[in-house]
């Protein structure tokens, strides 16, 4: 990670998760991007479903109060042995416990619609899915702040690190974390960064930037880390470096010459940020057309 990014705390992702959940609004949101009149005695709540969430959460409001009982930590009540009657309201307008309100959601083992930091940073994590040799990347890099005219993978070779896991680990855990509880649990059980976020993930651009989906969501955090003054450090973006081809050596018994070159090709969050796709970026790095015709490539890198 570049020196600059290491000093990000705990706090300082929280504090751009949330920024991301509300805009920095607590109390007096807009009720419209284009309502320039605030509210100052609403609520942020959330506008993406028809549900509703408030504050900082992602909590709606059948989890609060209706028939979504499975997270009894986010539930109206808590309860408390020393109240009385055994519980004791929670009252999630106040900005701290719909703070307390995220965290729980984020990371209970009983929240099983949100928890994504449990189920990938606890003692028996979930998210740590295996990824297939043939699906796994050269190296990688990470892209300073503020990023360069070129890629990382374009830059010093000291920064380019070989791609050696074999499962989901660090800030792609961290990433399937945030995906999860934007967009819910299910599938990133069973599939890695790769197939089910980076690769599968289409960015939509529309007035030069990229829509809402689970892992926009998760790169806005990334870039919220970046540019807002309350956090020390940052999440950087991470470059892959993939093999196209592996190289050819030519064959002797023959006149022909069949020796070729590995190639490799750069794609990483920044690339799907700005709407590129993946297979078109890897047909363009190609020496060969898609009918196996000869072409100039474009975006080659150096292998590892």
């Amino acid at each position: 990670m570049p020196q600059d990014a290491a000093s990000i705390t705990r706090e300082g992702i929280v504090r751009a998760w949330i920024y991301q959940e509300n805009g920095g609004d607590h109390w007096g949101a807009r009720s419209f991007p284009n309502d320039a009149a605030s509210r100052d005695f609403r609520i942020a709540e959330g506008g993406a479903d028809e549900e509703g969430s408030m504050g900082f959460n992602h909590i709606v409001w059948k989890r609060m109060y209706g028939d979504e009982n499975d997270c009894a930590s986010i539930r109206g009540y808590l309860l408390n042995n020393g109240h009385p009657d055994g519980a004791e309201n929670i009252n999630m307008y106040h900005p701290k416990n719909s703070l307390l309100g995220f965290a729980m959601a984020a990371s209970d083992e009983d929240c099983g619609a949100s928890n994504g930091l449990y189920r990938a940073f606890s003692d028996m994590p979930s998210y740590t899915t295996a990824i297939p040799v043939n699906q796994r990347p050269e190296a990688y890099c990470y892209e300073p702040v503020p990023r360069g005219d070129e890629s990382c993978a374009n830059g010093d070779a000291d920064n380019i690190h070989e791609f050696n896991a074999v499962e989901d680990h660090a800030l792609n855990l961290l990433v399937k974390a945030m995906v999860a509880y934007n967009r819910g649990t299910g599938s990133l059980n069973t599939h890695h960064y790769f197939s089910d976020l980076l690769l599968s993930s289409e960015a939509s651009i529309s007035d030069g930037e990229y829509r809402s989906t689970a892992f926009g969501y998760a790169m806005r955090i990334k870039e919220h880390t970046q540019t807002l003054d309350t956090v020390d450090g940052y999440l950087p973006y991470v470059t892959y470096i993939w093999q196209g081809s592996e190289a050819v050596e030519d064959d002797p018994d023959t006149d022909a010459d069949e020796a070729q070159a590995a190639w490799c090709y750069v794609y990483g969050e920044v690339e799907w940020m700005e709407g590129e796709d993946f297979s078109e970026v890897r047909a363009a790095a190609s020496p060969f057309d898609l009918t196996g015709r000869p072409q100039v490539p474009e975006g080659q890198v150096l292998c590892q």
